[in-house]
């Protein structure tokens, strides 16, 4: 076995086991994956929503002026403006960015000693800016008289009277951690335990004290209790009441002059206008809005065309919900860790729908509902979540691999997007494995009784009735069909169309279904002139081997008659024919098989998985269908989606028979052997050894009892340990003819074929045991 099929194994094993555990478990699976939203998105509680984050608009700095408060932009008129920009702003923000280091770095240097100098210019800045007076010919400007005065804290930040200033000048420098006292300062043994003793135990979304005394974000401040960098950023940030440009001009004239430098960069040639809005932008949430409308849509649209599901309405909206959750996951896990958006959530989130796609969404719905309908929930959840196991994972490995690509663009906004990508592609993973998983099985669950009753045939809601008259027998002969009286022996009718010979026929109530040697369908229908007496099946459909026959009067005139022919069902002879929920299913010597509709003979798939020719077909009313051919293969399909479930090679030359129960597949070959199948895993349990010639000859009577044929015998077997329970001899144990087509009837009897004799076994005390 080569690495690639180890790996495909070992996933696929890991899916099976993951699909058990949430179908067994499913309310728990749900709070615990509700519970990981929860967490992972809390972070968004101090993210302002889309469409209230700030909104900067920018002007020049030379002759500004306040917009007036009442704008005279009329209506319809194109402005460059935006809405908000009217009236005196709320205050007005200076910055003055420090950036030092200390140079050279001298080895008998401490590490504090990288922080200590740069830090200590703080003060001395403070000081020159709180004692910058403006002189001119209006007279003299102070700070205290242009800045905002502070009267007193919220109610909130109290706890920080000491840092932050309580009353005067709103002036923010790092000096504010030892209330601007340089004495302090230098009297500080550990400045960096000073500085983050009030930053929060957790991981933090929102601006802490040490941004915001230091202006800039932590990360980029150089000043970590972890990482030790020898540059040092802070700002000194002043707030005024009202703009005025000669003493911001006459401040950065002082501070050039008393620190040049040939890097300094203190022009400013705009002014940023920043507005918080109070509510909502309903136009900035439209894009996101109409792109989960069509998302709802779209996954409507597709599960319709899956009809083994429960609630469309209700898939949509699981589907939806795991692409919604997994984005704010991603936002929120990103935040969390220190990366906040910078591209507007109108421009990213429906670009991360796309990359996270719904392709698994659809492909785990449709893979479950096509493994077989009678299985247990868990089982179908399992099974189908390991058969698609290996594609989604590469599909998820080919995704990542694509995005990482796009990350080493080195393009800012394009890898800012990768990594919302990145985390969103994990996030919508982990969603569809434990919240659509759990979700569909839950929906397949509530399916499964409702569904149940939809598939039963109309044929077979009909109350059976005391039989009258004679049975009509059925005979093929040379591509004549010809119905036959089976007491008096008399030639009722027969159809003169013949195309091809016979090889198989079925009997659907009123109508006859004759598969021909040229690979075509001839549909026949039974007609008579008088009242048709109350219609009798003779056993369970599905369980015989037998077709069922209907019950006529003697007196009645039967005629039969052409109704429509399938002129190219198959390309080769037809060898297999088999119908039940409305359902006709074909075998060909062409290696296919075809399911036909009953109600207007059309074609719905075309079943390709065999290398041989089909030799037997099963089909019972819960839409289980299985074949084998002249490969020696078992091949399971889904009837409603035309996939293959599952393929077992089962024996040494051509299957001869094959039937299912709800847990097992028993079937027989030419070597002479009858396997038991698992149907969930495609294990052999276990292989009964017949006689020479009799392979063939099985029956079961129940989910738990299966019956053989031998030399001159019939056996019962208990199916869920192979346990032999009884030999009925037929007749003297010298008798060495084998017993052949074995039919169960409905009261539990057995016919079959013993040489040229019909033999009927009742075993009332296996079937007590069975009891």
């Amino acid at each position: 076995m080569t690495l690639t099929e180890r790996l495909r194994e070992k996933i696929s094993r890991a899916f099976y086991n993951h699909g058990l555990l949430c179908a067994s478990y499913p309310i728990p699976i749900i709070l615990f994956t509700g519970f990981c939203i929860l967490a992972c998105c809390y972070p968004l509680l101090k993210l302002p929503l889309p469409g209230t984050g700030p909104v900067e608009f920018t002007t020049p700095v030379k002759d500004y002026s306040p917009p007036p408060a009442d704008s005279d932009h009329k209506q319809g008129e194109p402005n460059e403006q935006p809405e908000w920009y009217v009236g005196a702003p709320v205050a007005y923000i200076q910055q003055i960015f420090v950036k030092t280091s200390v140079f050279p770095w001298h080895k008998n240097l401490l590490a504090v000693d990288v922080f200590r100098s740069p830090l200590s210019r703080a003060f001395q800045l403070v000081e020159e800016i709180r004692n910058h007076v403006l002189r001119d010919s209006s007279g003299t400007r102070s700070l205290e008289e242009v800045c905002l005065q502070v009267t007193d804290l919220l109610p909130g930040l109290k706890k920080l009277r000491n840092l932050l200033p309580e009353h005067g000048c709103l002036l923010l420098s790092p000096g504010n951690f030892w209330q601007n006292d340089r004495e302090r300062f230098h009297a500080d043994p550990d400045i960096i335990g000073t500085i983050h003793q009030h930053e929060p135990k957790t991981l933090q979304t929102s601006a802490t004290l040490k941004d915001l005394l230091f202006g800039v974000p932590g990360k980029y401040s150089g000043l970590s209790l972890y990482t030790r960098k020898r540059m040092v950023s802070y700002t000194i940030t002043l707030v005024f009441q009202h703009y005025h440009a000669k003493f911001l001009g006459s401040l950065r004239a002082r501070l050039m002059l008393l620190h040049p430098s040939p890097n300094c960069s203190l022009r400013a040639e705009s002014l940023v206008h920043v507005h918080f809005k109070e509510e909502i932008g309903i136009a900035e949430l439209i894009p996101l809005v109409t792109t989960y409308i069509i998302l709802f849509a779209y996954i409507y649209f597709s599960t319709r065309k899956i009809d083994m599901v429960k609630s469309k309405w209700g898939l949509a909206l699981a589907a939806v919900v795991t692409v919604l959750s997994s984005l704010l996951m991603s936002v929120g896990l990103c935040t969390l860790f220190g990366l906040t958006p910078t591209l507007n959530g109108g421009e990213i989130f429906p670009y991360l729908v796309v990359v996270i796609g719904l392709e698994n969404v659809l492909v785990l719905t449709k893979s479950v509902v096509s493994t077989p309908v009678d299985l247990e929930v868990k089982l179908r959840i399992a099974q189908g979540l390991s058969s698609e196991s290996w594609s989604i994972m590469k599909n998820m490995a080919t995704e990542l691999g694509i995005i990482l690509i796009g990350y080493f663009t080195l393009v800012p906004a394009i890898q800012e997007f990768c990594l919302f990508a990145v985390v969103g592609l994990v996030s919508d993973f982990f969603l569809q494995m434990l919240f659509f998983t759990t979700v569909l099985s839950i929906d397949i669950r509530r399916m499964e009784l409702a569904d149940l009753n939809k598939r039963l045939p109309p044929e077979a809601c009909l109350t059976p009735a005391k039989p009258m008259g004679r049975p009509v027998r059925y005979e093929r002969h040379s591509g004549r069909l010809e119905v036959w009286d089976a007491i008096e022996g008399v030639l009722c009718c027969s159809s003169d169309e013949v195309s091809s010979g016979i090889t198989a026929l079925i009997f659907l109530d009123k109508r006859i279904v004759a598969a021909r040697l040229n690979g075509s369908l001839d549909f026949f229908s039974l007609e008579t002139h008088s009242a048709l007496s109350p219609l009798q099946f003779r056993g369970t459909p599905g369980r015989g081997s037998s077709p069922v026959s209907p019950m006529y009067s003697s007196s009645d005139t039967v005629a039969c008659r052409l109704t429509h022919t399938v002129p190219c069902a198959h390309q080769k002879p037809i060898t297999a024919l088999k119908a039940a929920a409305g359902r006709l299913v074909t075998g060909s010597q062409d290696h296919t098989l075809r399911v036909f509709r009953l109600e207007d003979s059309c074609c719905l798939f075309t079943l390709q998985g065999h290398s041989g020719a089909i030799t037997t077909v099963y089909i019972d009313q819960t839409m289980v269908l299985a074949s084998g051919g002249q490969d020696g293969a078992i091949c399971l399909w889904d009837v409603l989606t035309g996939s293959r479930v599952s393929h077992m090679f089962a024996h040494r030359g051509d299957i001869t028979s094959l039937t299912c129960t709800t847990s097992c597949v028993i079937s027989s070959g030419l070597d002479d052997l009858i396997s038991i199948w698992d149907r969930s895993t495609g294990i052999k349990f276990y292989s009964i050894q017949q006689d020479l010639g009799c392979g063939a000859s099985l029956g079961v009577i129940s989910d738990n009892l299966l019956v053989t044929g031998g030399q001159g015998c019939v056996s019962f077997w208990d199916l869920n340990y192979g346990d032999l329970l009884q030999t009925v001899y037929l007749g003297k144990n010298s008798e060495a003819q084998p017993a052949r087509q074995i039919l169960v009837l409905d009261n539990a009897a057995i016919v079959c074929n013993f040489g040229s004799e019909l033999s009927l076994v009742y075993v009332p005390s296996v079937l007590e045991k069975l009891d």
